[in-house]
This record gives C-alpha cells, structure tokens and sequence, in this order.
C-alpha cells in the first residue's frame, strides 16, 4: 500500500505542476495478461497450467519548458513470475530523468532510460529501437546540433575500479537530409560500432538498415525470446553478452488505403557457437476512425553450429483490436507464445505453449 500510495502522490504532483508548463503529458495505463493457459513439458510447470495472469499498472508523467523538461515512468505489478500463485505486489521504477537546454543547439539530459539512438534503428515490428541503436539511455548525456547534423556523448559509466579511476564514453551522430538520415555510433564500455540509415522519401513508405560490429542480438533465443520475460513484463532484458559479432539489420513500413504492412529483420553471426536470427512481420488494418484491428509476429532463434543439438526458438502471435481517441486507449487480444529451448540432459529440446488474453486500458490526463 505504501507504494501504491506513492505513486499516486506523483501523478498528483505531476498533474499539479501542469498548470505553469507549456506541454506536458500525463497517462495511467492499467492492464493484465488475463486467463492464461500453460503446455508445457519442462521441469517446474508441470504438463498443463492455468489461470488469472495477474494485473500492472503503469504510470507516466512529462514536463516540458522551453529550457527544462522532466519525465518520470512507474510500473506496479501484482503477479508471482513464472507460476501466478500467492500474489504480491511489486513496485519498479521504468524511468526518470530530466533535460536542460542551455541553447536552441545544445540539451543536456540527466537519470535513466532516456532516448539517444540513430533515427534508422528503429524497428517497427519490434516497436522499438534495436539495443545497437542506442548510445545513451542513462547517467548523463549531452547532445549539440549543427544544422541537419545532431551529435550526442553519454557516460554511462564513470567510478573508481582497483583504485584507478575509471570512465566509459559512447558517440554518436546523425545527419538529415530530409527524405534520408544516416548516422554512426561508438560505444566505448562495449566496442562496439554501429551504422544506420533510414529512407522516408516516398510517400507512406519506411525504410531502413543498419550494420553493428560487437553489439547485441535481439534475436537470442534465450535473452529476449524467453517466453516468460516476454510475456510477464514488457520491459526488454537485454542480454549483456558482448561477443565479437557482425549484425545486420533491415525494417520497413508501407501504408496504402487503410492497411499498413510491415518487416522487421536481424541476422547475426558471432564468434561463437551461435547465431541469433530475428524475423517479425505486422498487419494493420484501420476498420474504422479510432479502431484498429493489429496482427505482429515475431520469429527468435539462434542457429547452432553443433548438429546434435536442436536450434531453439520463440514464436509469439499477437492479435488484438485498439481503439484510441484523444484520451483512451483500449487493446484487447490475444497472445500466443510457442517457445523451445534446450537442456543439457535433452538434445530434443523441451517445448512450452502458452495462450494469454492481455487486455489493457491507457488513460490520458
């Protein structure tokens, strides 16, 4: 209670402090994965599970001023992952930092999970930028812009290791061209380089693509492609393995009448056993003004170099009808996640199938 408490406190300063800001944006968006039904053949489930997946509840808040802004995420969870019995509630905090911009070309930006990533990383299926895009999304940040060039520098890491003071520092740049951006990062705790583009010079027609050396594969079938990570809480885990890895990337968006199309695509090859391999594809159709009937799919596995092992891999198929106005969004659906990984004594694999109907009510202030 005391953290539910909390979080009303905040939206109520958040909403309060409105009144003397030039923008801001205020939302509570409350949901469940609601009655799911578990086949699985591994160890803990059993063979055949059932029952209520639990409720969140996530609110956001956002300032902004000509010279300062500040955003704040919450998100309460009322489950017991992977097993939804003896329920607890669960307070975590998404993000929260603030900017400062001294000049029209310069904005300074201090916390957690803030935005600095390459315009062409964003993938559309995956709705989201690839890990590689980013090159700062905490601490601090800074970001200068020249004309069509925009700059930026992150420190996520900086403190005293073996008694040597230590400091990370990741780069990265973009230019604009209107119908065309391309842009490069260097991340220093990883070495890691990356290179992306994006073409918008085509009416209702998105493309992009980009290359990384040593960066990170969304398609680890047992980083992200977990099934219960997925599906128990949206916020991504990334794996935080660094491998000497080429990446490549390709996503895409064509809309026509009433229907939007899309891709995603990501292939890796490391210096390792494994190769991850990502592939979604997206439908939209708009049935009405307000309401949108959503399919995505999304393929992870990795590709093993061992033949007497089975590849693992992750599919997940989400249906689901959105009406959105001015103030509410409302998604209901359902989400079905097929899901083989691998186990030192079963060169098969162990296979789970879950079935879930999310549902999901987002409130504007």
């Amino acid at each position: 209670m005391d953290k539910l408490f909390k979080l009303f406190v905040c939206l109520g300063l958040i909403a309060g402090g409105v009144c003397f800001t030039q923008t801001y944006e205020v939302y509570n968006k409350f949901g469940s994965d609601g009655i799911y039904e578990i086949q699985d053949d591994g160890q803990k489930l059993g063979e055949n599970a059932s029952g209520f997946g639990g409720l969140y509840n996530i609110a956001f808040g956002l300032i902004s001023m000509p010279r300062f802004a500040a955003q704040a995420e919450y998100r309460l969870d009322l489950s017991n992952d992977p097993q939804y019995q003896n329920y607890t509630l669960v307070g975590s905090p998404i993000k929260a930092n603030v900017w400062f911009r001294p000049s029209k070309q310069t904005e300074l930006v201090f916390g957690n999970n803030f935005y600095m990533a390459l315009p062409g990383s964003f993938m559309n299926v995956f709705n989201e930028f690839t890990p590689n895009g980013w090159y700062g999304r905490k601490y601090f940040g800074a970001t200068f812009v020249w004309g069509p060039v925009t700059a930026g520098v992150n420190v996520p890491h900086m403190g005293v290791e073996n008694d040597d003071f230590s400091v990370k520092v990741n780069f990265g740049a973009n230019l604009n061209l209107n119908i065309f951006n391309i842009g490069a990062n260097y991340k220093m705790d990883a070495e890691s380089f990356s290179v992306f583009a994006n073409f918008t010079g085509v009416e209702n027609l998105y493309l992009s693509a980009g290359y990384t050396y040593n960066g990170y594969a969304i398609g680890t079938a047992n980083g992200y492609g977990d099934w219960r990570k997925i599906l128990s809480n949206p916020i991504v885990q990334w794996n935080d393995r660094y491998d000497t890895s080429h990446i490549v990337n390709f996503s895409g968006t064509f809309r026509f009448w009433r229907l939007t199309l899309g891709a995603d695509l990501e292939a890796a090859l490391y210096d390792t056993e494994q190769n991850p391999f990502y592939a979604g594809g997206v439908v939209i159709l708009e049935l009405i003004e307000d309401l949108d009937f959503k399919i995505d799919v999304k393929y992870f596995t990795e590709f093993l170099n061992d033949d007497s092992w089975r590849d693992p891999w992750n599919v997940i198929i989400h249906p689901r009808f959105i009406f959105e106005n001015q103030r509410h969004q409302i998604i209901a659906g359902v989400k079905i996640d097929v899901h083989q990984w691998l186990t030192p004594t079963a060169v098969s694999g162990k296979q789970s199938t879950y079935l879930a109907i999310p549902v999901s009510w987002k409130y504007k202030f």
